[in-house]
């Protein structure tokens, strides 16, 4: 991959003027690691390049409003390369622009037993405090270090507060960072480790 590339431009474009929460998962759904993502409150000229950049690409991508009922930004935009994944969006009176909380889920291709537990619970407030208080726990303990902690907030999902569902994130914001720094190495550009620096606490290495 050449580092002028379109590709590259446009996910460069989008670590600048995206929050790098969405950037960062556009870039992982474009290395394949991960087979979609949820952009939340882009502004219009973002929407405009999300669009081109998934018409270039052949990605299949879909814009909504938000409802009446919900607290979550205006828009959002569902970005996949899978065309059927589209379909596990149905319209159902959740808070996710008019999607439930496991079909949106389901659609990102988080764990089903890390969706359920955070639509089971996500109406008693934020669950992440329980799921760093695990990964904290799983460190005392010597399962996992200090440092795999940060690979818990890579995964952008909410997980169990077990240990399972712990290491199981750990890995796989392992193998993102892996991408990432992989992607770099090929293009010649520095991306990925500024997503990563930006989304980690601490530098990555």
């Amino acid at each position: 991959m050449e580092l002028s590339g379109e590709p590259l431009k446009d996910l460069e474009y989008f670590e600048q003027n995206l929050p790098y929460r969405d950037a960062i998962d556009l870039t992982l759904v474009y290395l394949g690691e991960r087979p979609a993502c949820l952009v939340m409150d882009p502004g219009e000229e973002e929407v405009r390049r999300i669009r081109k950049f998934c018409k270039k690409l052949g990605f299949y991508f879909l814009v909504k409003e938000s409802v009446e009922y919900s607290d979550l930004s205006k828009t959002g935009v569902f970005v996949t390369k899978e065309k059927d994944r589209l379909n596990v969006l149905e319209d159902t009176n959740g808070r996710f622009y008019g999607f439930s909380d496991r079909k949106v889920g389901e659609f990102l291709g988080f764990p089903d037993e890390d969706v359920e537990y955070f639509a089971e619970n996500i109406e008693n407030g934020p669950l992440e405090s329980e799921t760093r208080e695990k990964a904290l726990e799983l460190a005392s303990e010597k399962v996992i270090s200090r440092e795999d902690i940060k690979f818990v907030e890579l995964v952008t999902y909410v997980a169990r507060p077990s240990e399972e569902s712990v290491l199981q994130a750990v890995k796989r914001g392992k193998d993102y960072r892996d991408a990432l720094l992989e992607f770099d190495t090929e293009t010649g550009s520095d991306l990925g480790r500024r997503l990563l620096n930006r989304y980690i606490r601490g530098t990555i290495s």
